[in-house]
């Protein structure tokens, strides 16, 4: 049987656990349901203040650094900074971790070295395209791997798909600098540069115009024409300006028959703009 002294010590560090279990619940915010869902929901999304410079995942280099990690999460995510508590709340832990290539994340080719050197280098800048949005500074960077007859097929597609991905008008200007000075691009390619061409807000903007020259060239094939057609239909459904604009310039004939009927087709699923 304890000794009183022995009992009265034991109670005392019992009390001490249930002021400390308290002060931590009571410390610690209430939150609802809806509000944890909110922050795990913040932890993910592309306005969280983690992420590589350019929003994608961080690629390793010799140098190393900190982040955070959800279990079975590739993603890395430097510690510190504001909002960090947003991770922590979502449940995801304090790893060591590489910190971001630079070259990797300027979309850089490897210079020299071997063929296993520059495959490696384009299965990390395509991960990079795979998983981040491109900044502005980015975009030059992207249309020359899609140019790069060398690269790999992967590395190319992810470089196109990312251009298409970004809404950045700089974007655009990219895809039509595709699209009129590379005839030499492969016919798939060529197609899926002109399937993400989309017509600008303005009769004038290059997008616009090089769609609207390609749904005029008789030369082109049925099915460029019906692709230029349906993408300036689409900019037209959103904007009664842009739709006055575009049958004043096609005037009458085939070229103007063939949008009025693609506007026709995609009015009825697209209103007008507001």
């Amino acid at each position: 049987m304890p000794s009183p002294s022995r009992t009265t010590r034991l109670l005392g560090l019992g009390v001490l656990t249930v002021l400390g279990v308290a002060a931590l619940f009571w410390a610690r915010p209430f939150q609802s349901g809806k509000e944890a869902e909110n922050e795990a929901t913040f932890a993910q999304s592309p306005e969280s203040p983690f992420g590589s410079p350019s929003g994608g995942v961080a690629v390793p280099s010799e140098s190393g650094g900190r982040g955070l990690r959800g279990e079975g999460e590739p993603l890395a995510a430097p510690s510190g900074g504001p909002g960090r508590e947003v991770f922590v709340r979502a449940g995801w832990s304090e790893v060591q971790v590489d910190r971001p290539d630079p070259e990797v994340l300027e979309l850089r080719p490897a210079q020299g070295g071997s063929d296993a050197t520059r495959r490696e280098r384009e299965r990390a800048v395509t991960l990079q395209l795979q998983s981040a949005v491109l900044g502005d500074e980015q975009i030059p960077a992207a249309g020359r791997w899609v140019r790069d007859g060398e690269a790999g097929e992967r590395v190319r597609e992810a470089a196109l798909e990312a251009l298409g991905r970004s809404r950045s008008e700089r974007a655009q200007d990219e895809l039509v600098r595709l699209w009129n000075g590379s005839p030499d691009l492969p016919t798939a390619t060529r197609r899926r540069v002109l399937e993400l061409l989309h017509a600008g807000r303005r009769l004038e903007d290059p997008q616009t115009q090089a769609l609207l020259r390609l749904l005029q060239d008789d030369r082109a094939s049925e099915a460029d024409r019906d692709q230029a057609a349906y993408s300036l239909a689409l900019g037209a459904a959103l904007s009664a300006d842009l739709e006055q604009q575009l049958t004043r310039a096609l005037g009458e004939g085939a070229a103007r028959a063939r949008f009025v009927k693609m506007l026709k087709k995609v009015s009825a699923s697209v209103g007008p703009e507001s």
